[in-house]
């Protein structure tokens, strides 16, 4: 967690320094662990600094109108449709994001190299 943290504070300071408001998002799939997990995260990030949008409407923001500096997504691998749906999500960030940072959690990042 240590490493995590300190990772978050490098990319705090990094965006001041720069004058960059930090955005970032939490997306969560599967079960309500995650759910819960993720309003957690959310809390982390905020009181780290960041400015915290909300996941449902990412699809009215592009990389034109706000950049996002960070993905914290809470996977799931339970199912094989979870699996499938885990990695659509991240393909998605990835195209419409390229240059944001994406920190995975949950059993989808501890069962796969990505």
């Amino acid at each position: 967690m240590d490493d995590f943290l300190n990772y978050l504070d490098s990319e705090i300071l990094k965006l001041k320094l720069h004058g960059s408001e930090a955005n970032c998002a939490v997306i969560s799939s599967g079960c309500k662990l995650n759910q819960f997990e993720a309003g957690q995260f959310e809390s982390l990030l905020r009181n780290r600094g960041f400015n915290v949008i909300d996941a449902s409407n990412m699809h009215k923001i592009n990389e034109h109108t706000m950049h996002i500096h960070l993905f914290l997504v809470n996977t799931c691998s339970v199912t094989e449709k979870a699996d499938n749906e885990t990695k659509r999500m991240l393909n998605r960030i990835k195209n419409k994001y390229p240059l944001s940072a994406i920190i995975l959690t949950g059993c989808f990042a501890q069962l796969n190299i990505v």
